[in-house]
């Protein structure tokens, strides 16, 4: 991952991305590497040294000096800002990060506390234009936020007084059947999907059961095209959401259906057709 002369510590991994303490400035800097991309990166090389960095998913979270003290600071891979967490003047230590909370040793009581901040992390991984779409990946949950954005030119077809949207985007790996949802939001979600920046509106849910407040859409992807995502609120409801890309799964499955993908096809005939000729798990001449 590094070879670099100077000295390199305190590694940290989250899935395809390794981040470490890293001193060939002098003082101690953050460097991350793309495994996946072979691609090295500065995370933060500010003055006054950076230490104990913590990652989750595209956040990455450590203890900066720039202020003379130790404080809170976080950067995201995916769209490669800085933000600041706490900077409270009694200092901040040992951060920890897991989805979208950040928890931290506090000094400011003159004692050991434990803090936490979920808000700011939310903000830094949503955008209110869909120009700027931020990425959502297969089976990894998105965290963000409409708190912080302003009133959209855009309205879902589905739900009232939808105004104010958070976007995202999602691009095909393969082609098939998607399902999106809200689950787990703190308001009462309108989701949609486009086919581009004031396109085509392609599916949109409000609520998608009498006792559920939040989205949930199922539509057939083109591997290698982009559908632009977009998460607002009934009646300007505005809050904190939880955005969920999962591949092979519908609400309604078509009958004969054997492998999930929400499609009767040629594949559903062969495993039909395997398990007719070996009775599932048992030997093959006892289906006779």
């Amino acid at each position: 991952v590094c070879t670099d002369p100077s000295i390199q510590s305190i590694p940290v991994v989250s899935g395809n991305i390794v981040v470490w303490a890293d001193s060939r400035n002098v003082d101690d800097d953050l460097y991350g590497y793309d495994i996946e991309t072979a691609t090295e990166f500065a995370v933060c090389a500010d003055l006054g040294g950076q230490y104990r960095p913590a990652i989750s998913g595209n956040i990455v979270i450590w203890r900066d000096y720039r202020n003379g003290n130790g404080d809170i600071y976080g950067y995201n891979v995916e769209t490669g800002i800085e933000f600041s967490v706490c900077t409270d003047s009694e200092g901040q230590d040992y951060p920890a990060v897991s989805g979208n909370i950040v928890v931290w040793v506090d000094g400011r009581n003159r004692n050991n506390d434990i803090y936490a901040d979920g808000g700011v992390v939310r903000a830094m991984c949503s955008k209110g234009n869909c120009n700027s779409a931020l990425n959502v990946i297969d089976d990894v949950t998105h965290y963000g936020t409409s708190k912080y954005v302003p009133v959209g030119s855009d309205m879902s077809g589905c739900g009232y007084n939808n105004i104010y949207d958070a976007w995202n985007v999602y691009t095909a790996k393969e082609g098939g059947s998607v399902t999106i949802s809200t689950d787990g939001s703190t308001f009462d979600t309108v989701l949609s999907v486009f086919e581009a920046c004031g396109g085509l509106e392609l599916a949109c849910n409000d609520d998608y059961s009498m006792e559920n407040l939040q989205s949930k859409v199922t539509l057939d992807v083109v591997k290698g095209k982009s559908y632009l995502i977009r998460v607002a609120g009934f009646n300007e409801a505005i809050g904190d959401y939880d955005l969920l890309v999962t591949r092979g799964a519908c609400i309604n499955p078509p009958q004969m259906d054997s492998n999930d993908d929400c499609k009767v096809n040629m594949i559903d005939f062969a495993v039909f057709a395997s398990e007719w000729m070996t009775c599932g798990l048992d030997e093959y001449g006892s289906c006779w």
